[in-house]
């Protein structure tokens, strides 16, 4: 074997011929060289490259550098360690005595190829070698670390946005805006958000920035130190107001008297001038010393001071304060801005942004703040939905579990006391600990106070009773005597029947033998239609909001009914729906023990958003009006566009109640074609249909020719379904007569009010929206309750009133002639009253003594009154005053302007009227040749704090009995009847009409 080594050998063999002088020389330069390769092991870099590039020259020329004598240089000696690496093995099989392709020349030759050196090794020996063993690797500054983190920060930045596509293109200015943090994540990081404004992610450090800022006790930074322009640019076009004086110092009056010398200065010569300025005058301003102190010691008030921290800088109390301001509390202004309602029910309308928030969460500002619809329950009278004044969806997961909060108030907050809780001692510091009296103490003071119950059971003494403040015990034994101990007692209240009856039920009961049992309530006297048959073509004036029945006032009279036998109640209108607190009202109601069922008549437009929050609030039953089946039909009828939805409402209601009532007003010529296609829907669906004869109404237009009785329709429905129509038994109080067809689910019925009427089992009574009690639809007489309740009258005197109205309540209300003659107001206002219907004079005081009524409290509105007075003359006299030939004069000219004189009169004429400045009176004189009568209309005018219509009546009269004296020389057959007020408005009840134009001779 020999083993040739490419670079020592041949330095070996001439090692041996040369002196001792050049070996010294030479075994110097090796050491040298060796210190210069240990130091340059330490720095990986140089060593790595020039290895590859020693590595790659040597595959190259691998067969030349195999027993090549290098000589020995320093260029050559820096890279001697390397060589000494790189050692080349040759087998010569002759010397070893093998033979080539045996095995074990194989074996042998494959031992010295496990050294030889393989250049595709070299970049994973050297990876190796570097991880394994830091020599090679020289220690890197700071500096240069930090910057290679950064660009290699950088460059992945780089790469992320060139996946999306969105680095191409972008300036340096819009790569550093992309590397910017967002505000969210700002707020995130810290625990005070509140600190964060939106200039904070353009700093050097925002992160560093926002923990300074979030630090406890820290300055705040002027806000315009991220401004781009100088400081308070933007308050240059302002002008800074005058200065003024503060309130306190105006009332003193010395403005107006500074105001005074100035103008008297102004008008003096100037000679004048320089003589009071030579010697000026001194007290010319004379402020009372009394007006100085109320200005110092009772008007000044604290002024405005800027906190601790705050910087002041010039305009600053001109800025919007914002001190004042709560986060989720929106200002009538912003309301305004946002279109939203304001008042009393503004809070039952979300904001704009709530939806928004449902979606992605609470502001990050304000994570805890309360939210109703997102993390705390919505008001009562509300619903989720995305209708108007819906709330939205409420945020919850898949599993319907809630997302932020308690969006659904079901969930009670759990109090747990703690061990350490419990073992606080709550005692005051120095607090007087309680003497605890001995056993034999307490049996003495058992036998004292048996002693005392002895003595005041003799003496009719109380004991144990409290006397408050300086009131004197009556004397009157609270303690019952006489009493038998019952050997049992019945703790369970007794149950009620449906035909029992209250002990004081005889309040409702009228002379008739009629016990009322049937309560319907009208809640508003608004309507989203305008139905033919219930409301005028010109429409109808609405009561003031402030006249309706409030909730508690519903409650009051419910309360007192139910205590006397009411069980049934009926929320009615108008349309009762657009009652915003319509479910908490019907809650309420349905909390009373004797109240059984509740229902609703309604038009259906707006009930399928309501109903289900309805249904679990207490509603039991719903009646709803649909006067036909055809969508155009409907229109004409109703002048609204709503089938679809009543449509909707019905169906929906089928799913809550065993039978939807429907009412249908008929009216021959425009809907009573449709009463078999009616009676058709009871086949397959659970409704009562209930066809209502047409009734007489103010403003309806009612004829005999258009309702239809209830026997013509029977007849037309047997007709079509021959012998299958079956009657239904009714129950004594049941207003409609019911039907069904044999076999069908429903059932149909008619409301015969006009030819066949029910008033002899009539239960029923009527509160109209202003808190009047009818005793009958048809009647125009009404009590107020609601002016009783809030001048404070109590249950007792209610009571009173209202067994006096159903004592009046007729036995029926007449006959189909003479009915459609009576003057009722129109249906959309059947709670809607003309006349004032108080217990009370107000001209009287509580002594009985006639009393002027006090009007100081009241405010100046302005006042209109319209009054009429009807003189039936003779034939003769007509002719005489239409040729205006009479020989005393202008007949109308001379009453025109006694009416006029006599309305300013008033208070010299009518006892207790005030004296009031009349602003104007009109008088208006018709003549009815026909009839031979004269109608004279007086309208008076005024701006006052009572109204006219007494001067409209005596303006009225007195110009009809100046007519009587103008014309009796024709003779005395005239009569002088009818005078009273048509109408006034401006005050408490308006009513009625009040211009010329509205009037209708009739």
């Amino acid at each position: 074997m020999t083993a040739v080594l490419s670079e020592d050998e041949s330095f070996e063999e001439d090692f041996t011929h040369l002196s001792k002088k050049e070996q010294k020389e030479i075994e110097k330069r090796r050491e040298r060289n060796k210190k210069k390769n240990e130091s340059k092991k330490r720095n990986k870099k140089h060593n790595v490259t020039s290895l590859a590039k020693k590595d790659i020259s040597n595959n190259e020329n691998k067969d030349e550098m195999s027993q090549k004598d290098v000589p020995m240089t320093e260029e050559n000696n820096e890279n001697s360690t390397k060589e000494e690496l790189r050692m080349s093995f040759e087998v010569d099989a002759k010397e070893l005595g093998l033979e080539e392709g045996t095995e074990e020349y194989e074996y042998f030759k494959g031992v010295f190829e496990k050294f030889a050196y393989d250049p595709s090794k070299v970049d994973t020996f050297r990876n190796q070698y570097n991880s394994e063993n830091d020599m090679y690797i020289d220690e890197e500054s700071k500096a240069e670390k930090s910057e290679q983190i950064l660009q290699e920060e950088i460059k992945s930045r780089k790469l992320e946005l060139q996946e999306v596509n969105s680095i191409h293109g972008l300036s340096r200015k819009q790569l550093k805006k992309a590397f910017q943090p967002s505000i969210v994540a700002l707020k995130q990081s810290t625990y005070r958000p509140d600190v964060i404004e939106w200039a904070d992610t353009t700093s050097r450090d925002p992160f560093l920035l926002v923990a300074l800022k979030s630090y406890r006790n820290t300055v705040p930074v002027p806000p315009h130190w991220n401004a781009k322009r100088k400081y308070l640019a933007g308050k240059r076009g302002f002008e800074r107001p005058p200065f003024e004086l503060p309130e306190c110092i105006k009332k003193t009056g010395i403005m107006e008297m500074r105001e005074t010398m100035w103008e008297k200065e102004g008008s003096q010569s100037l000679r004048s001038k320089m003589k009071e300025r030579v010697r000026p005058k001194l007290g010319r301003i004379n402020i009372d010393y009394q007006d100085l102190h109320d200005a110092f010691f009772k008007w000044q008030t604290k002024p405005h001071m800027t906190k601790m921290g705050d910087l002041y800088y010039e305009g600053k109390e001109m800025d919007a304060k914002m001190y004042d301001k709560k986060p989720g509390k929106l200002s009538d202004e912003l309301r305004l801005a946002l279109g939203m309602p304001v008042g009393q029910q503004g809070y039952k309308f979300p904001p704009p942004w709530l939806i928004a928030m449902q979606r992605y969460g609470p502001p990050p500002s304000y994570p805890n703040l309360k939210i109703p619809g997102l993390n705390s329950p919505i008001p009562d009278g509300c619903m989720f939905g995305y209708h108007p004044g819906g709330w939205g969806k409420p945020p919850v997961d898949e599993f319907g579990k809630t997302i932020y909060g308690d969006v659904f108030g079901i969930e009670t907050p759990l109090i747990t006391e703690t061990i350490e809780d419990r073992n606080i001692d709550r005692r005051h510091w120095g607090e007087i600990e309680q003497e605890y009296a001995d056993e034999d103490d307490e049996v003495e003071e058992e036998d004292n106070d048996d002693d005392a119950m002895d003595i005041a059971e003799n003496e009719n003494i109380v004991i144990g009773s409290e006397v408050g403040g300086i009131e004197t015990p009556s004397g009157i034994s609270s303690v019952v005597t006489n009493y038998e101990i019952p050997q049992t007692i019945e703790l369970r209240k007794p149950g009620t029947n449906g035909t029992s009856i209250p002990q004081n039920s005889q309040i409702l009961t009228d002379t008739f033998g009629r016990r009322h049992e049937y309560l319907r309530i009208s809640l508003t006297e608004k309507c989203n239609l305008r139905c033919n048959y219930c409301m005028p073509e010109e429409g109808v004036p609405l009561t003031p909001k402030n006249n309706i029945l409030t909730n508690d006032e519903i409650l009051i009279l419910v309360k007192l009914f139910e205590k006397h036998g009411i069980s049934k109640i009926r929320l009615t209108g108008g349309e009762p729906t657009l009652r915003k607190d319509l479910s908490h009202l019907i809650k309420n109601i349905h909390s009373f023990k004797g109240i059984k069922s509740i229902g609703l008549t309604t038009n259906g437009i707006t009930l399928s958003r309501q109903l289900p929050e309805l249904v679990s609030s207490g509603l039991s039953h719903v009646n709803i009006s649909l006067d036909t089946l055809d969508p155009n039909k409907y229109m004409i009828m109703s002048r609204r566009n709503g089938f679809i939805k009543v449509m909707d409402s019905i169906k929906l209601a089928q799913n809550f109640f065993p039978y939807v009532k429907i009412n249908t007003v008929i009216m021959r010529g425009v809907n009573d074609d449709e009463v078999v296609n009616f009676v058709k829907l009871t086949e397959s669906e659970n409704l009562d249909i209930r066809f209502i004869e047409f009734m007489p109404f103010g403003g309806n237009k009612f004829d005999n020719k258009i309702m239809v009785p209830y026997k013509e329709l029977l007849e037309k429905i047997k007709k079509s379904f021959k012998e299958k129509v079956i009657k239904l038994e009714d129950n004594k109080n049941d207003t409609s007569k019911g039907y069904f067809v044999d076999g069908w689910k429903g059932r149909f019925g008619f409301i015969s009010s006009m030819s066949e009427h029910f008033c002899g089992t009539c239960n029923r009574l009527r509160i109209t929206a202003d808190g009047s009690l009818k005793v009958c639809l048809h009647g125009n007489t009404e009590i107020s309750l609601r002016d009783l309740i809030r001048s404070g009258k109590d249950e007792k005197y209610l009571e009173s009133v209202i067994e006096q109205a159903v004592k009046r309540k007729k036995f029926k209300h007449a006959d189909m002639n003479i009915l459609k003659n009576l003057k009722n107001r129109p249906m959309i206002l059947i709670d809607k009253r003309f006349f004032s219907s108080s217990n009370f004079l107000t001209h009287i005081d509580e002594q009985g003594k006639a009393s002027m009524v006090d009007t100081s409290s009241k405010k100046f509105t302005t006042r209109i009154a319209l009054a009429q007075a009807e003189i039936n003359i003779s034939e003769n006299a007509m002719k005489e005053l239409i040729k205006n030939k009479n020989k005393k004069g202008d007949v109308e000219c001379v009453s025109t302007i006694a009416g006029i004189n006599a309305s300013k009169k008033t208070c010299e004429l009518i006892p207790l009227c005030h004296n009031i400045l009349i602003n104007q009176v009109k008088v208006k004189i018709l003549k009815i040749e026909e009839k031979n009568k004269v109608i004279i209309l007086c309208r008076v005018i005024t701006i006052s704090q009572t109204g006219v219509e007494m001067e409209a009546l005596t303006s009225a009269s007195i110009a009809a009995l100046t007519f009587y004296d103008m014309l009796k020389a024709l003779g005395h057959d005239m009569s002088i009847n009818n005078i009273k007020v048509l109408g006034k408005c401006g005050g408490k009840n308006d009513f009625g009409i009040v211009n010329f134009n509205d009037y209708k001779v009739e």
